[in-house]
């Protein structure tokens, strides 16, 4: 499972891969037929709520997958998917650039031990809201990994006021980041 914003909304979206198991000897129709699901978030007032947008973004997602690296393959700003296929080559799920404001934060101390910074969490913030996530190592899932960068969409947001980085040793650092659309390289 991975979230991702591939329409830029400001909303994180949802690639489930848990395709049927190969050689499962259970009868249980709802095990037999573990589709994968591409869940949208949708605007709401309190909570998340998602519909399932499996065929308008990746057709029918029919084989066994498992796991899924985010990077940007074509170098358009948008997210692109590589899901993991038991018995073939992999699934390519190109994103589509536009829609809202994208900014792509990759952390670098190269006098540390932890250069990436794995273990850091990034919050990002603008107005009332504020966007956070954690850089984990490798990919999700069974033998894929992706780069040591942090991802964000931003909907109709301009402009970022403030990003905050905690770094696994537990060191604060703000930074003002100069401008969105862009990639941000983050150093101590």
């Amino acid at each position: 499972m991975i979230d991702v914003d591939p329409d830029a909304d400001g909303r994180a979206d949802v690639l489930i891969t848990y395709g049927p198991l190969p050689d499962n000897e259970s009868d249980d129709p709802a095990i037999q037929q573990q589709n994968d699901r591409f869940l949208s978030a949708t605007p709401c007032a309190d909570e998340a709520a998602f519909t399932d947008s499996t065929g308008a973004v990746a057709g029918e997602l029919s084989a066994n997958h498992r796991g899924v690296a985010e990077a940007d393959f074509n170098a358009d700003g948008a997210p692109d998917l590589a899901v993991g296929t038991f018995g073939g080559a992999p699934l390519i799920l190109l994103g589509r650039p536009g829609g809202g404001t994208r900014l792509t934060v990759r952390l670098d101390d190269p006098t540390a031990a932890n250069r990436f910074g794995i273990g850091a969490r990034v919050t990002l913030t603008a107005g009332e809201r504020s966007w956070s996530k954690e850089l984990g190592a490798g990919g999700r899932g069974s033998q894929l990994g992706g780069a040591p960068v942090l991802r964000f969409a931003f909907g109709e947001v301009e402009a970022v006021d403030r990003v905050e980085v905690r770094w696994p040793a537990g060191t604060v650092q703000d930074f003002a980041p100069s401008c969105l659309d862009c990639q941000v390289l983050l150093s101590r």
